[in-house]
C-alpha cells in the first residue's frame, strides 16, 4: 500500500513538473488600431502561437488582420472643412500579415510579466486611398463639388516590414492568461500602424 501511495505521489509530482515546463500558449487578441498619422481609425485582431524557450524568452507566431477607415476633410480654398459631409471621399485600408515576434520579459514573476518584443512582418494590403487627388468646390463655376484623381497608385501591395512593442501578461490560472499589448509597425510601402489590444490566452 505504501509503495502504491509513493508511486502515485511520484507520478503526480512528475506530471506537475511537466505541466509547468509546458509553456506553449494559444493567444487571441483584438483591439484598436491607427493607420498613418492617426487619421485612419480601425481595428486589429490576431491569433498567435507562443513558445517559451526560457523563463524570460518567448517566440510567438501570429496571423494578424487590420481594417482601418477614414474620410476626406474636404478642404477647399474658400472655406476649410465646409464641404457637405455626405459627399466626402471615404477611405479603407485592410490587410493581413504574418507577425513573428521575439519577446523578452524585462520583469518576470510566475503570475505577472512585462515583455518587450520585436520581429519582421510579411503583409498583404488592399487600400482605396488614392495617392494624389483634388477636391473642387466653387459654386460660382460648378453647382456641385467634385473630385479629380491623378494617380490612384497600387490598390493591392505585398510588403515586408518590422514591428516593435510591449506586452503586460497576467496569469489568471494554471491554464489561462490575459494581458494587454501595444505595438508599432512600419513596412516598405510606408504603412505605419499603431495598435493596442486585449489578450486572452490558453496554456497548451
Amino acid at each position: 500500500m505504501k509503495k502504491i501511495i509513493s508511486l502515485t505521489l511520484l507520478l503526480a509530482i512528475a506530471g506537475t513538473s511537466l505541466a509547468q515546463k509546458n509553456s506553449n500558449s494559444l493567444l487571441i487578441s483584438a483591439g484598436k488600431s491607427w493607420h498613418g498619422t492617426g487619421d485612419l481609425n480601425g481595428i486589429i485582431a490576431e491569433v498567435a502561437y507562443a513558445h517559451k524557450f526560457k523563463k524570460r524568452l518567448e517566440l510567438s507566431a501570429g496571423f494578424t488582420t487590420t481594417i482601418n477607415y477614414g474620410k476626406d476633410r474636404g478642404f477647399n480654398g474658400f472655406m476649410a472643412n465646409a464641404s457637405p459631409d455626405e459627399r466626402l471621399l471615404r477611405f479603407t485600408a485592410a490587410g493581413i500579415q504574418l507577425t513573428p515576434v521575439l519577446n523578452f520579459a524585462i520583469l518576470y514573476t510566475p503570475a505577472f510579466q512585462i515583455k518587450i518584443g520585436a520581429g519582421p512582418i510579411a503583409r498583404f494590403q488592399s487600400s482605396s486611398f488614392p495617392q494624389v487627388y483634388g477636391y473642387y468646390q466653387d459654386t460660382a463655376y460648378f453647382p456641385l463639388p467634385f473630385y479629380t484623381f491623378y494617380d490612384n497608385g497600387k490598390q493591392n501591395t505585398f510588403t515586408a516590414g518590422y514591428t516593435v512593442g510591449a506586452t503586460i501578461n497576467v496569469c489568471l490560472s494554471k491554464n489561462y492568461e490575459t494581458g494587454l499589448k501595444t505595438f508599432f509597425q512600419n513596412d516598405t510601402n510606408g504603412d505605419v500602424i499603431t495598435s493596442i489590444s486585449l489578450i486572452i490566452g490558453k496554456v497548451l
